[in-house]
């Protein structure tokens, strides 16, 4: 099933921005979210899974140098 982007900026992943769980059941029912995949990179202690959060947000950002460089940065610190 193909889900709609959020809007930018996501309120719903806004209002969830310290909420591990909340984030993560917003990304498996809604939409394939910018900012959820971001704020999740934010809470996950995990460099392998951290890396993988920032893997997503590049991939629906390809235009955004920051997130690009942050999703580099994780790649090298798991090398």
């Amino acid at each position: 099933m193909s889900h709609a982007p959020c809007p930018q900026p996501c309120p719903e992943a806004e209002r969830l921005r310290h909420n591990l769980s909340g984030l993560r059941q917003h990304l498996l029912n809604s939409h394939e979210c910018l900012d959820s995949w971001l704020a999740l990179s934010e809470l996950i202690p995990y460099p392998q899974q951290r890396k993988d959060c920032l893997e997503r947000a590049a991939a629906l950002a390809p235009d955004n140098l920051d997130i690009q460089q942050q999703y580099l940065e994780a790649v090298l610190l798991l090398e």
